[in-house]
């Protein structure tokens, strides 16, 4: 797998990403459309993987205040998955972090995909919550520079 970024601006490879997201988040998980593209998106750092120039993974990193960036939107097309993609793409963003100087990430994880977090060394914080109907809960990784 090929992976690109780019950050907060119109591309091919946001285009691509949104592609993606539509189809996992809301053709097949039926999250609602009007929420899948947001004001975050024009300042996130949007990543895809490629396999043969076809987009099959996604994620994106919004750079908060104090050193903090949220990871969201992750997602691989289902002919792809237990591949190994979605730690490929964990490990590019913690990397990505690091060389942009943060210290802290933060993800909303929906409870299904919990223990993938756990395993790359997040931290779950809180209860789980709802968000859009499915059951999330607060997930934290501490960067060590």
């Amino acid at each position: 797998m090929k992976i690109k970024h780019v950050i907060g601006k119109v591309s091919p490879i946001v285009d691509d990403a949104f592609a993606v997201r539509k189809q996992v988040f809301v053709d097949e998980q039926g999250f609602d459309l009007s929420i899948e593209v947001d004001e975050y998106d024009e300042k996130a750092l949007h990543l895809v993987g490629y396999e043969k120039e076809q987009p099959i993974a996604v994620a994106r990193m919004i750079f908060k205040d104090h050193g903090v960036g949220k990871i969201g939107r992750v997602a691989i097309l289902k002919p792809f998955r237990q591949q190994g993609l979605g730690k490929l793409i964990m490990v590019y963003l913690i990397d990505a972090a690091k060389q942009n100087n943060l210290t802290k990430l933060q993800l909303s994880s929906q409870l299904h995909a919990k223990d993938f977090y756990l395993n790359l060394g997040f931290v779950t914080e809180g209860d789980v919550y709802l968000e859009e109907g499915a059951p999330h809960i607060l997930m934290n990784y501490q960067i060590t520079q």
